[in-house]
């Protein structure tokens, strides 16, 4: 019995000691501004475990910082060593699990290579600003090219592009790129902001990712890290004032254009069978016990992207896939584990273009090309049954 108790607290000692020794170093060494990973990080739960403390530690210094105004913002850049090819099983996972094929579901896939690097990104010690509390509000992304699972080697890049002041705090722009070294050049996308040694490498996928932080802090300026106003480059819209969604509510309460396709009640797990698959371990995701004490939500959430996957493939028939298109999302709601949703779509062919205020109530363009389809996720308030947005998007071709 003695010897059991020595044992435990000699383990104790070591945890503690562990901690303290972790903690000054995640303090005490500097990050790079840009950041190479090997493949085999790429979906390496342990180093996702890392980051995540290391977050918290650099969320809680933060904190105690209390600066109320940042100026500057350093550029940070991750991107993987070596090309790499795409992982077989991972795909065929991710398909079997939104039960769409290879072809329509390539461009989404890809989105899911990211979540580790964007972890890196925000918490490299570089990046100034809060990240809990975030919220994922927009994803913009286009394959320019048809990818080959199985022959292609393809090198993956994150960088952060902007900060800009938010009414609700501040707004964190990514642009997530896939570069693949191509023989007929001319046939595609040529990306001229090519960095580094991709010179004989050609852009054919990428995302614009914008996030949300809720924060009293704020910027002197707008910061625009890579001298690229990505927010000109590529628009990423954001529809607070829900003007475009509210139209096409309405048009559902009033049994207009949109389809209906489905009902689904979201089970419990979902959250952590997706997360296995994008590496996105977000406590928000895996349980409600996470949820509801760490973040305050009265239970687990589902994965925007995930649902907007779903929601596809919900269409009875597919268009085949011609490149290059790409598709516009919005994360509008909480879809909450457990809930009920459901999936909605439109066909815009004759529609010429929508339209969606900004947070200074300025008028965005939000033009959306013809032939377009239409998505949305809903959900219904227990209290009065009113329909409640969570996922929209537009799939069409550039």
């Amino acid at each position: 019995m003695n010897f059991l108790i020595f044992f435990f607290l000699i383990s104790i000692i070591l945890i503690f000691f562990s901690i303290i020794l972790f903690i000054i170093f995640v303090l005490f060494t500097s990050d790079n501004n840009v950041v190479y990973i090997e493949e085999s990080q790429l979906y390496s739960t342990n180093l996702v475990r890392y980051l995540y403390f290391k977050l918290i530690i650099l969320e809680v210094k933060k904190l105690l910082k209390k600066e109320k105004e940042i100026k500057k913002q350093e550029k940070i850049e991750i991107r993987m060593k070596k090309k790499i090819k795409i992982n077989g099983e991972k795909l065929k996972k991710y398909n079997e699990f939104t039960k769409l094929k290879s072809e329509q579901s390539m461009i989404y896939y890809l989105y899911t290579l990211f979540g580790t690097l964007q972890l890196m990104l925000v918490s490299n010690k570089n990046y100034l600003f809060p990240v809990f509390g975030s919220v994922h509000v927009n994803n913009k992304m286009n394959q320019y090219v048809e990818i080959d699972p199985e022959n292609d080697e393809l090198i993956l890049v994150v960088t952060l592009e902007m900060i800009r002041n938010d009414k609700k705090g501040i707004k964190m722009i990514l642009h997530n790129k896939i570069y693949k070294e191509l023989s007929n050049k001319e046939d595609v996308r040529i990306d001229y902001d090519q960095i580094n040694n991709l010179d004989e490498y050609i852009l054919v996928w990428d995302c614009v990712t914008t996030g949300l932080t809720f924060t009293n802090k704020k910027l002197v300026n707008n910061i625009v890290v890579n001298n690229v106003d990505v927010g000109e480059k590529i628009k990423s819209y954001n529809l607070s004032s829900r003007k475009v969604v509210n139209e096409f509510i309405s048009e559902i309460e009033n049994d207009n254009d949109f389809y209906f396709l489905n009902s689904e009640k979201l089970a419990s797990n979902l959250g952590r069978n997706f997360a296995s698959i994008c590496n996105d371990y977000n406590p928000i995701h895996l349980h409600h016990v996470f949820a509801k004490y760490l973040f305050g939500m009265r239970t687990a959430i589902a994965h925007g992207m995930m649902i907007f996957a779903k929601n596809l493939n919900q269409l009875e028939k597919h268009d085949d896939v011609s490149y290059p298109f790409g598709c516009n999302i919005f994360f509008i709601g909480k879809a909450y584990l457990g809930s009920t949703v459901d999936y909605y779509s439109k066909n815009n062919n004759d529609q010429e273009e929508l339209e969606a205020d900004n947070d200074d109530g300025e008028s965005n363009d939000f033009k959306e090309k013809k032939h377009s389809i239409s998505l949305l996720t809903t959900t219904k308030s227990k209290k009065d049954n009113k329909i409640i947005p969570l996922v929209f998007g537009n799939i069409f071709n550039l």
